[in-house]
């Protein structure tokens, strides 16, 4: 089916409806391999359900952390709308486990919410019952950094929770690393696909509307595995005026800092007035809260300006969404659209199903692999905000072993 070009998501479908036909009519038992999935129970309540005075108080806490200023509120915690969206859903998920699964009564506040007892026993009930990981767990750090700041909660005592995250054992990364290797695709093969696109695209009349369709999923395969971005970023970003747009083309700004390629250099040359495509995201675009600005890689810019100039006005609906990327409708690409649509091209061309952020893991550690003593610009180009964080999630794959092949390397072999 997907040979055919039937979508992920359909294909997907069709397998479970046929392995819950299968179980509902008692005929597993003939299929030795196909047991009944389990099933977890859901806990999470949604935020329109949450009683009063809870439900009021998330929403002012919420609008509290996403203000541009708030009063006793540190500049550096203020939240992005995603960020915002992950705090709503962390408290009512442990709003949920305390009145579905703790059994916890008489809670209506976020003060009678976030308690030590229920934290507890929600973080025992999720490494012990749910499987959680310690670090879907540390998200409950996002509720604790808003508490402690807000005025209305601040008095409260807080210091229990950090002495409970201390007792939360660390993941088995190796468990963790196997899960994500099942998904994960070589850097090099993920390279491979654009040119797969275009093989198929060259193919077909060009001014077929799917034609201009290949053309973007081009170009969104040589974006990712040139720009590594996340997500968001590549899904909001958006055309247009240099001043509010996040690629344009323009000449680079006086005074600022803006790294040049050799190539930008031998022209500037010769025109130091010449335009050059560039991105530019300001600090509450970007998940680390600071500009980030570059000039796009040379091997964008032939697609990117045919994709704009002959193959993006075929797709984009009556109202331009403004966005670099559109869906199959012509609007702004969401979260899930995009991871679907993405697992599909990469499942389809080299057989492995990969999300967008899995292309930032081979991307990684591909240039560690030939760059590993380059943590600081493999920082720069993953937009983290410290270099320690890049060590601690790309370092641990660059064990004692590496070591030992540059010693190899370095001093080849025995005389």
């Amino acid at each position: 089916m997907l040979r055919a070009g039937r979508q992920y998501r359909t294909v997907r479908s069709g397998k479970w409806n046929f392995r819950r036909a299968i179980v509902n009519a008692g005929l597993n038992s003939l299929l030795p391999k196909l047991e009944p999935a389990p099933r977890k129970s859901a806990y999470r309540v949604p935020a329109a359900e949450l009683p009063e005075p809870l439900c009021s108080e998330v929403r002012e806490l919420l609008v509290w952390k996403q203000a541009r200023f708030a009063k006793g509120r540190p500049q550096r915690t203020r939240h992005r709308p995603a960020s915002a969206r992950l705090l709503e859903s962390n408290i009512c998920r442990l709003f949920g486990f305390a009145r579905n699964i703790g059994n916890f009564s008489d809670v209506t506040s976020l003060k009678s919410l976030f308690t030590e007892d229920i934290v507890s026993a929600f973080i025992e009930w999720g490494l012990n019952e749910r499987g959680l990981t310690r670090s879907s767990l540390l998200h409950l750090s996002l509720i604790y950094g808003a508490m402690r700041h807000h005025p209305k909660h601040k008095d409260q005592d807080y210091g229990w929770f950090s002495t409970l995250l201390d007792e939360v054992p660390e993941d088995d990364q190796s468990v963790l690393q196997e899960k994500k290797a099942k998904k994960s695709a070589p850097y090099g093969d993920l390279c491979k696909i654009p040119a797969m696109i275009r093989a198929a695209r060259m193919k077909l009349n060009r001014d077929d509307v799917k034609t201009s369709r290949l053309a973007h999923d081009q170009l969104l395969m040589l974006w990712l595995t040139t720009l590594p971005w996340r997500q968001q970023n590549i899904r909001e970003c958006r055309l247009g005026d240099p001043a509010t747009a996040n690629v344009f083309f323009a000449p680079l700004p006086p005074l600022i800092h803006v790294a040049k390629p050799k190539w930008v250099e031998e022209a500037l040359a010769s025109d130091s007035k010449k335009a050059f495509w560039q991105f530019y995201f300001r600090e509450d675009e970007t998940k680390i809260g600071q500009k980030v600005r570059g000039i796009l890689p040379c091997r964008l810019i032939p697609l990117l300006e045919e994709y704009l100039a002959d193959h993006r006005p075929k797709l984009v609906a009556k109202k331009d969404p403004g966005t670099l990327f559109v869906n199959e409708d012509g609007h702004a690409v969401d979260y899930q659209i995009m991871t679907y649509h993405v697992s599909e091209l990469v499942l389809k061309h080299i057989g492995r199903r990969t999300t967008p952020h899995l292309f930032r893991d081979a991307f990684a550690y591909a240039f560690l692999d030939a760059h590993p003593e380059d943590l600081l610009t493999l920082s720069k180009i993953l937009w983290h905000k410290t270099i320690r964080y890049t060590l601690s999630v790309y370092g641990r794959n660059f064990d004692e072993s590496n070591g030992v092949r540059r010693v190899d390397e370095w001093l080849g072999a025995a005389a």
